[in-house]
């Protein structure tokens, strides 16, 4: 009887671990850590334009599995605390303008080409999807990040789609808060900065 209480108790002990690691297993991979170029930029360029309605998405190669009703969802979960609602656009070739999110699936790997409407890439078979994220002033990016699904599935795509809004529209609040006591920034979880 010890004999299986025992086993049931480690068996229990490990339930968590590998909960954890299971959560861990479909996460997507970036190139780089941090998006090129100034994503505080792009916060605060979406944070403007966020007050004026919804923000154009441009969407590219959407895979048919997700849309591109779930994959803006996806995109606007993905940012905290602004919570923006955007709007699929579709842009005629040889036409780009405004500001804009732009999420292209399998397609160039460089921001300015995403942000210019260039397809650098040649056609290749991909395992996982790959995802290019930018935001766009016209044909000019202001930030961008390369994603890759951990597989095909729909969970791993929108997985991949908040993920990298999440790091292309960083959370910037302890840097734009805080409590300024002569000269010395005082901010939240108790930090202090000259």
């Amino acid at each position: 009887m010890r004999a299986r209480v025992g086993r049931r108790s480690r068996a229990l002990a490990a339930l968590p671990l590998l909960a954890w690691l299971a959560a861990c297993a479909g996460e997507p991979s970036f190139r780089g850590a941090e998006p090129i170029g100034d994503a505080r930029l792009a916060r605060a360029h979406l944070r403007a334009m966020v007050d004026n309605g919804p923000v154009p998405a441009e969407l590219r190669q959407v895979p048919e599995s997700l849309g591109p009703a779930d994959t803006v969802r996806a995109a606007a979960s993905g940012i905290q605390f602004l919570k923006p609602v955007f709007d699929p656009v579709v842009v005629p070739p040889g036409r780009i303008e405004g500001a804009r999110l732009v999420l292209w699936f399998d397609g160039p790997r460089v921001a300015a080409d995403v942000c210019a409407g260039r397809n650098t890439v040649q056609p290749i078979p991909r395992r996982q999807p790959e995802l290019s994220a930018a935001w766009c002033e016209g044909p000019n990016a202001v930030a961008g990040i390369v994603g890759v699904a951990a597989d095909s599935s729909r969970a791993a795509m929108e997985r991949l789609v908040w993920q990298a809004s999440g790091r292309l529209f960083p959370d910037t609040y302890v840097d734009d808060t805080g409590l300024d006591f002569w000269g010395m920034k005082v901010r939240p979880g108790g930090s202090v900065g000259f």
